[in-house]
């Protein structure tokens, strides 16, 4: 009598089996796969954020330098005027100057307002930031181990499809 293990029929269930356990490793690495994938973009995503926001902070200060070079321009320009009152000739001139420094005044405050405004946004944007920064390295650490552990899986996986590979043939070859 044949033994049971080597007929046609044990061989033949033998290489289903493995033909299953390796579509299912398969489907495994396509997982993990996908996986590192989405953490890739997701940090991605996280860096181009990081950059917005800091870019975001940037034209802020910028426009605040600008504004608070204005001011001080316009400030001369104030104490120009004012010097000029002294030496005025005639009422006509008088009104003119005057109303030249209210003018200025009301828009030195339009522009000392908006650089308060400008001030608190990028105390704001700074304070995000800086906690953005913190959690993006955070997760870039824990990403970056969960990517290893699947690259080691995806290593361990592709070993393990090969040897099946290999003992499939070798199995099919002793069925020929």
């Amino acid at each position: 009598m044949e033994n049971p293990s080597s007929s046609p029929l044990a061989s033949l269930a033998q290489l289903q089996r493995i033909d299953s356990v390796r579509r299912e490793k398969q489907l495994q690495i396509q997982a993990l796969e996908a996986e590192i994938s989405a953490i890739d973009a997701e940090a991605d995503k996280r860096q181009r954020e990081m950059a917005e926001a800091k870019q975001a902070l940037q034209v802020a200060e910028a426009r605040r330098k600008e504004l608070e070079a204005h001011l001080e321009s316009e400030g001369t320009k104030m104490k120009d005027r004012r010097m000029r009152l002294n030496r005025v000739r005639n009422e006509k001139e008088l009104q003119a100057l005057r109303h030249e420094i209210e003018v200025g005044k009301e828009l030195n405050q339009q522009v000392e307002e908006e650089v308060l405004q400008l001030m608190e946004k990028i105390e704001s944007l700074s304070t995000a930031c800086n906690s953005a920064e913190e959690t993006l390295s955070q997760n870039e650490s824990q990403s970056q181990e969960r990517k290893q552990q699947n690259q080691e899986q995806l290593v361990t996986l592709r070993r393990e499809i090969e040897e099946m590979v290999e003992g499939r043939q070798r199995l099919a070859d002793s069925l020929e």
